[in-house]
């Protein structure tokens, strides 16, 4: 089974959730278990600087929108392109 399938995704988007997945400003994290990205994404969702919402609970197929290399690599691999995913 891929680490696709074995983790729980947060989208992060620093100009704020307006815009499309393959845009740059997209990250994903991924989360180890549900209650942690829940609350990771509490603790994210809005940024007071910028007015914006900023984060949210995606579905393992968003996550793949956002970090393509997801459905071929695993998320602990080193490589010099992190998939723009970061594991929390």
């Amino acid at each position: 089974m891929s680490d696709l399938h074995r983790h729980y995704y947060a989208a992060h988007s620093y100009m704020g959730l307006n815009y499309t997945y393959d845009s740059p400003c997209w990250v994903v994290y991924a989360f180890d278990t549900r209650q942690e990205r829940d609350q990771w994404v509490r603790d994210h969702e809005y940024n007071q600087d910028t007015g914006n919402y900023v984060a949210k609970a995606v579905s393992a197929r968003v996550a793949s929108q956002i970090a393509p290399d997801l459905r071929t690599k695993s998320l602990h691999a080193r490589t010099d392109n992190p998939l723009r995913v970061r594991h929390l």
